[in-house]
């Protein structure tokens, strides 16, 4: 082990037959102040049946609260006393609060017979709770109260609902909207009049959305139409319209600006989808024109419901595109969800096209009060899985940054969460869920992982007064990692299961600058990682792994303590694997808490290229390879990576390396087939 005034510089060898591979190198640049959340809790819930989280929000006490669907019989006690739910029927809806420490408050469910599901909860401006979704039973009781009851039946295959609570669980008010087709109630929020504003879609003929005694009719044109209807804070009818076409309408988000204007995204199909819900016309018509694919779109109304711009974007390759969730921030709104192929998302401008990277990829795109985009970007890896790659699920503002959650398969690679010229790469084991930080401006900040061998997604997220972030998403196998900073194992109770997370603000140990590994071609894997500052910091482990399941502690390097300064490791790993290797960082508090870097993988595939002797030198070395890799340049290197002698066309000639002091130093050789680098000892 050897030590030097900068950073630490640790080798290691093995007796097994040296082989040169080629240099793969993967390098993450992150910002200076890398912070990333700090789990405070993680409760997992389920049965052996489909349980699905949909929503969550937080208030000001730091409670939250989570809305869902659930078969069968499921504990909503995370604690050693008992709170079983038990479904009436297919699916139930459940409807649970817990406090700041994951305590369970109250949890209730609503149901009849056979599939009934929730789509979204909000919390208003009095501190009462809205619901919204589905009912396909008869007999559906939404007061849990056992002496109370608010009976409603579905009048058709299926009614959109709205019911409200107080953050007791007490029952408020409840209405459906129903016709003889299916209808369901999708995304939710208020204005700053607390008014409520409710989005969703209907296949009736003829849909009634008032639900007193008056009467406000929605016509039907073709398959799932949206409607948009406006309630007071007592429920009662204000104002609504539809949006309709021939085909499909599949809104997904809600949200209102600073001045009460209306934002609504989503995906539509066909042509001529008619998004002026006066007496003008403004049509929109998706890439296909019909629903093989369906496209996104962004749409802004007044407060009356005025049109005032609207746009799509997609593609016509028969996979759909998608926004999902809303932000707004200064009356600028911030989109999510997922593309496939080619997309502009500066509807015609061509500012902002982006191509995904394999099957469906996550996008977050910023527009301007006007509807310009400011900038747009995606994440996503080269999986060719469609439908379930990688789906941007939440999007949300708080103190002037950027928060996306999701799941994203790295397709036995990595996904690259940085936009622009930076890196910060992670890793899957299957479909994983993930958390990413960014400015306004949409400049990468962090990301973490969690997840198991099972398919994984975060599906919504909240922030309480605090700083603190709740997310809810599901799990599917027992190995499932909720801690992005340590190992919290969360049990499956068999097939999908939902969990509950919640996160503080406090700053790491650690602020990672940047990981990188790259191939020696003495089949060493040099590992370098960077931090901004240290605080406590005991040690780092470099542990390495071939399928990112199972991985093994390569080695140790002692941490600085606490230092407000910049500082650089690196350790030389003797890898003889043949195929790709990752590696990662642990580090180490005194107090023994630790959290990890991101991943990063090397490629161990390649052939002896070219070979410098003497090695170790004193004076000259030479230069010597096949004839066909001839025509490159060599250059020697210090550890930091800068150049020291360049050698341009040498084979069979020697290279003076007098200059060098001793030490330790790269050799790397580049023509336009490939790149090696060696370990050159020059004493």
């Amino acid at each position: 082990m050897h030590y030097d005034t900068n950073f630490i510089h640790l080798f290691f060898n093995s007796s097994a037959p040296v082989k040169i591979k080629l240099l793969v190198l993967l390098l993450l640049l992150a910002p200076l102040h890398l912070c990333a959340q700090t789990l405070t809790w993680a409760n997992g819930f389920g049965s052996n049946g489909i349980d699905a989280p949909y929503s969550i929000v937080s208030d000001q006490s730091g409670n939250v609260y989570a809305v869902g669907t659930f078969e069968n019989s499921v504990d909503f006690d995370p604690g050693l006393a008992a709170h079983i739910l038990t479904s009436n029927g297919n699916s139930d809806i459940y409807v649970a609060a817990y406090n700041s420490s994951g305590a369970l408050l109250w949890a209730f469910n609503i149901g009849g017979s056979d599939f009934d599901e929730v789509a979204d909860i909000h919390l208003d401006k009095n501190n009462r709770l809205l619901i919204t979704g589905g009912i396909t039973s008869s007999n559906v009781d939404f007061d849990p109260h056992p002496a109370n009851n608010n009976i409603f039946s579905s009048a058709g295959s299926k009614d959109a609902f709205l019911a409200k609570y107080d953050v007791n669980g007490n029952h408020l008010w409840a209405f459906t909207l129903g016709g003889t087709q299916a209808e369901r109630g999708i995304s939710i929020t208020t204005n700053s009049q607390n008014d409520i504003l409710i989005i969703g879609i209907y296949n009736s003929g003829t849909l009634d959305i008032d639900p007193d005694t008056s009467t406000f009719n929605l016509t039907h044109a073709g398959n799932n139409d949206m409607l948009l209807a406006k309630y007071d804070s007592n429920g009662t009818f204000k104002m609504g319209f539809s949006v309709s076409g021939t085909h499909t309408e599949f809104p997904q988000a809600i949200i209102t600006d600073g001045n009460g204007n209306i934002i609504v995204t989503g995906a539509f199909g066909g042509t001529n989808v008619d998004f002026d819900p006066d007496t003008g016309t403004y049509y929109l018509s998706s890439a296909s024109g019909n629903n093989t694919s369906l496209d996104y779109f962004l749409v802004k109304y007044s407060s009356t419901g005025a049109l005032m711009w609207a746009f799509t974007a997609g593609n016509a390759s028969g996979i759909s595109d998608v926004g999902r969730a809303l932000a707004i921030e200064n009356n600028n709104i911030y989109v999510t969800g997922n593309f496939f192929s080619t997309v502009d998302f500066s509807h015609g401008s061509g500012t902002s096209v982006l191509t995904s990277n394999g099957g469906m990829d996550i996008f977050v795109a910023k527009y301007n009060s006007s509807g310009v985009c400011q900038w747009a970007f995606n994440v996503g890896g080269t999986s060719s899985t469609l439908g379930v790659s990688e789906i941007g699920y939440d999007i949300a503002i708080r103190q002037n940054c950027v928060y996306v959650i999701g799941g994203f398969h790295s397709n036995a690679s990595t996904v690259d969460f940085a936009p622009g010229s930076g890196t910060f790469n992670l890793a899957s084991i299957d479909i994983d869920a993930f958390v990413a930080k960014y400015t306004l401006n949409s400049n990468f900040i962090w990301a973490f992982v969690m997840g198991g061998t099972g398919i994984d997604f975060c599906r919504a997220m909240s922030f309480d007064s605090t700083g603190s972030l709740a997310i809810t998403g599901d799990y599917r196998a027992s190995n499932f990692n909720a801690d992005p900073n340590g190992t919290t194992y969360l049990t499956n109770s068999g097939n999908a299961d939902f969990f509950i997370t919640k996160f503080d603000a406090t700053p790491l140990p650690v602020e990672w600058l940047y990981v990188q590994a790259e191939r020696l071609s003495d089949k060493n894997v040099w590992v370098e990682w960077g931090c901004a500052s240290e605080t406590d910091n005991d040690y780092f482990t470099v542990e390495r792994s071939v399928d990112l399941v199972h991985w093994e502690e390569a080695d140790r390097v002692t941490g600085k303590g606490t230092i407000l300064t910049p500082t650089k490791y690196h350790l030389v790993d003797d890898n003889d694997f043949n195929g790709i290797s990752y590696y990662r960082i642990k580090q180490t508090d005194f107090n023994g808490k630790f959290n990890y870097s991101n991943v990063v993988s090397v490629n161990n595939t390649g052939e002896n290229v070219f070979t410098l002797y003497p090695n170790p030198a004193q004076s000259n070395i030479l230069l010597a390879m096949d004839k066909e890799n001839m025509g490159g340049t060599l250059y020697i290197k210090d550890l930091t990576g800068k150049r020291l002698i360049t050698a341009t066309h040498y084979f069979g000639t020697t290279v003076n390396i007098e200059l060098l002091p001793a030490g330790t130093y790269l050799a790397e050789y580049l023509n336009n087939n490939f790149t090696a680098v060696k370990k050159l000892v020059v004493q």
